[in-house]
């Protein structure tokens, strides 16, 4: 009899010690292991974005480097512009000088 209370003793120690192991799996070590796998996808996803936005400062970079040349670009078509407004109002000016109503 005494073995078979022994043989008891140690399956029931055995089989506690299982469910032990797989509930500190399943309640411990198994969350852990996802929080750090969603921790390493947000750290690659941070990466990534984080190269997007070198790749839009470096040319931020470069166009600031030729912001001259855009002002240049810009104002050329705003004289142009100029030009014919204050030929219209003088040709409009002596147009209507010599118009027998004016």
């Amino acid at each position: 009899m005494a073995s078979n209370a022994k043989r008891a003793w140690i399956g029931g120690t055995a089989f506690a010690a299982a469910v032990l192991a797989a509930g500190s799996w399943f309640f411990a070590v198994s969350p852990n292991l996802t929080a750090a796998s969603e921790r390493r996808a947000e750290a690659e996803d941070t990466r990534a974005f984080n190269d997007v936005l070198n790749l839009k400062l470096a040319k931020l970079k470069s166009d600031f480097g030729k912001l001259d040349t855009y002002k240049a670009d810009l104002a050329a078509p705003r004289r142009r512009s100029r030009r014919r407004r204050s030929w219209r109002r003088t040709w409009t000016a002596s147009t209507r000088s010599r118009s027998p109503a004016g």
